[in-house]
């Protein structure tokens, strides 16, 4: 991942005491870490894996009896990163340890998976030292796993088997070679794609939400209640539609900021490391689609790739605006009843409030966005490819 510190990858790794999560991780990173906690939570410790910088979130084993203590520990780790806070202080992926030996994914451990998948986390299940059982027995053991969280989350979910430190048995003539590492570094970045695209919604929704809050402190409060009715409702639209736009760009910046290196390795390229110059967006503006910038840009030879990925990013996203026009602004007759009811502009401009925040609190509304997120992150990554 990205070598810049605000853009650096935020790995959780967790899982009951004795499940292998510290052989993994010492095998994720390519050396022995020991770690002294001096209190009961979850503590991030910087690292390197194939040479680009992670933070890796890491705690005493959970322990069961100790349900309540770990869910509050948990509760309180997911406030700190939550969907209001910005995406570099989120956890980029989460994955929970559980032994492939036991054959039982247990009560306990469904319930702290399930903390993270209301939270729109995307989990990783590491089925650590899948050495101990033969194929046959660990994909069944798969299925139990797969079936039993999907059961209690409604989500599926990645199973990964993985042996960081096999054992070397009597009867064989030379230790075990570790396995599935590489499979793993794999679905870390598969989960947090999906981390990204059902977070971003939901942070973008609440952003939205205090900016429509915040607007009504300079919203239009002269003029006669038609003509009124109108400017409030354009002055909150605009925001929407103003908003949306940029907070969809920035985000999908963020996040090629932390991926654009790999998803053009072969150039050995670390975009984090320079400046966007966002006031050239506003001179691309309205001046062609995504295609069209890329196209024309992948031509002039004279421009670095790493310039040419910028511009990328800087062109005006496939945003449908009609995303604002199903239902949240009411018909102009039902919105003037609510100013004769009430017959005060205030009153009005907070109706207006509730009732943006109704439209933009929808699964529909969040959906939506969701479909704006896929649709440009397929857009640009093809476009990425391509030109690598």
């Amino acid at each position: 991942m990205s070598n810049n510190d605000e853009l650096t990858l935020n790995l959780l790794i967790l899982g009951q005491t004795g499940v292998g999560k510290s052989s993994l991780i010492n095998a994720l990173v390519g050396e022995y870490i020991e770690i002294f906690f001096n209190k009961d939570g979850i503590f991030p410790h910087q690292h390197e894996i194939d040479g680009k910088k992670v933070v890796i979130y890491d705690s005493w084993g959970l322990e069961v009896g100790k349900d309540e203590k770990w869910e509050k520990i948990i509760n309180n780790a997911l406030k700190e990163k939550g969907v209001d806070k910005d995406i570099k202080d989120w956890f980029h992926s989460v994955t929970y340890c559980i032994q492939a030996g036991g054959l039982k994914i247990q009560d306990f451990d469904i319930k702290m998976i399930k903390q993270f998948a209301d939270e729109k986390y995307n989990i990783i299940i590491a089925l650590t030292k899948s050495d101990q059982i033969g194929k046959a027995k660990r994909e069944e053991f798969i299925e139990i796993i797969k079936k039993e969280v999907k059961k209690a989350t409604k989500k599926d979910i990645m199973v990964i088997t993985v042996s960081a430190d096999p054992e070397q048995l009597d009867n064989m003539t030379e230790k075990p070679k570790p396995f599935g590492l590489e499979e793993y570094k794999a679905a870390i970045l598969i989960s947090w794609r999906e981390i990204f695209i059902n977070r971003i919604p939901l942070h973008i929704i609440e952003k939205l939400k205090k900016d429509i809050e915040n607007a009504k402190y300079n919203a239009p409060r002269e003029g006669k209640d038609k003509e009124l009715s109108n400017k409030i409702q354009k002055h909150f639209s605009n925001i929407l539609n103003t908003n949306i736009q940029k907070y969809v760009r920035e985000s999908i910046e963020k996040y090629y900021n932390i991926n654009v290196d790999i998803l053009a390795a072969s150039k050995n390229i670390n975009l984090s490391n320079r400046k966007l110059d966002l006031n050239f967006y506003s001179e691309l503006y309205g001046s062609g689609t995504i295609e069209f910038w890329t196209d024309f840009f992948s031509d002039l030879e004279y421009f670095e790739f790493v310039d040419r990925i910028k511009l990328i990013l800087l062109v005006p996203l496939a945003i449908p605006m009609g995303i604002l026009e199903f239902g949240i602004i009411k018909p102009l007759e039902f919105l003037m009843h609510i100013m004769e009811k009430g017959n005060k502009i205030e009153t009005f401009i907070n109706d207006v409030i509730r009732e943006y925040f109704e439209k933009i609190g929808t699964e529909e509304f969040e959906d939506e966005i969701r479909k704006i997120i896929i649709n440009n992150l397929n857009e640009i990554d093809k476009k990425i490819i391509k030109l690598n």
